[in-house]
């Protein structure tokens, strides 16, 4: 859709409404679907796949949300990975470090998701 877009390069935007509510100047981002990655401005290496997936996300980066309404309150948050229908929606605090990870996740009503990957290994 790209309504607004500017000078972010390698951008990929299918979908009424896809990134298109701001301009973009984040480079090498993707959403399809209605309203994915709707109010995306200064984030780089997104995914959004879905209706509304990571619509309110504006500057995070390297993040990944698949499936409708995933991710969709965060607006900052990076290396973040929701996969499933409304996976990770309410989602908008980074979680501490933790052996159990697990139980921290289940505790707060989080389902289909994986924190913070680990991506520099």
């Amino acid at each position: 859709d790209f309504n607004s877009f500017t000078t972010g390069d390698y951008n990929t935007s299918v979908g009424f409404g896809s990134m298109g509510s701001a301009a973009v100047t984040g480079e090498g981002n993707t959403g399809m679907g209605m309203y994915a990655l709707r109010y995306m401005t200064s984030g780089s290496g997104n995914v959004g796949i879905g209706w509304d997936s990571g619509i309110n996300l504006n500057s995070g980066s390297l993040n990944v949300a698949v499936g409708k309404l995933s991710l969709k309150t965060n607006t900052t948050g990076s290396q973040n990975v929701a996969i499933g229908t409304q996976a990770l929606q309410n989602f908008t605090e980074i979680l501490p470090q933790t052996t159990n990870l697990k139980r921290t996740i289940r505790k707060r009503g989080f389902s289909y998701l994986v924190v913070n990957s680990l991506l520099d290994c």
